[in-house]
């Protein structure tokens, strides 16, 4: 098993049983640089019910003073019209000019919320089902986890380059030989 970060490891071997010896630790093949994310709320591939996500940003931006007027679609879900109204109606609601910038918001799963930690941003996660979601602090002890209301987490990573250790490009070519 090839996994990109130290702690992938300790997990895989702490609470999966896995042989240490049959874990490789390399760097990312998919993420090359640290520059990739933006403030704002990026929405998941898939969500249920729009009007909890809708009320628990209204929530967080009553608690925190965020940027929140930039909304991403997932790359894959760019066209589709439940994607395309909550991102209107969020768009609509939210107009903040002094807004903290380094802050990023999930909403449901997302293999983002590594990616956007090790790129040094804060992470905000809203989950419509926080049992199977949310990250667990007794097993990511590098990740320092706060719930900030029901079904709301925030996530700053204590240890870098302890998730990820990115890659360079051709880094899988590399790898194979």
């Amino acid at each position: 098993m090839i996994v990109h970060g130290s702690q992938t490891k300790k997990v895989l071997i702490k609470f999966c049983n896995w042989n240490k010896k049959k874990i490789i630790i390399s760097r990312s093949f998919r993420f090359i640089n640290s520059k990739f994310f933006s403030s704002g709320i990026y929405l998941p591939y898939n969500f249920k019910n729009k009007n909890f996500i809708i009320s628990k940003i209204l929530e967080l931006q009553k608690i925190k003073n965020l940027n929140l007027e930039n909304i991403f679609i997932h790359p894959h879900k760019k066209n589709d019209k439940k994607h395309v109204k909550i991102k209107n109606e969020l768009q609509s609601l939210l107009r903040n000019d002094k807004a903290i910038k380094n802050h990023i918001i999930f909403i449901n799963n997302s293999s983002g919320i590594f990616y956007a930690l090790e790129c040094g941003l804060v992470v905000i996660h809203i989950s419509e089902n926080p049992i199977s979601d949310i990250l667990n602090p007794k097993i990511w002890k590098n990740i320092k986890i706060n719930k900030i209301c029901d079904n709301v987490y925030i996530y700053k990573l204590k240890i870098k380059n302890s998730l990820i250790k990115f890659g360079k490009k051709n880094e899988f070519v590399k790898f194979l030989k």
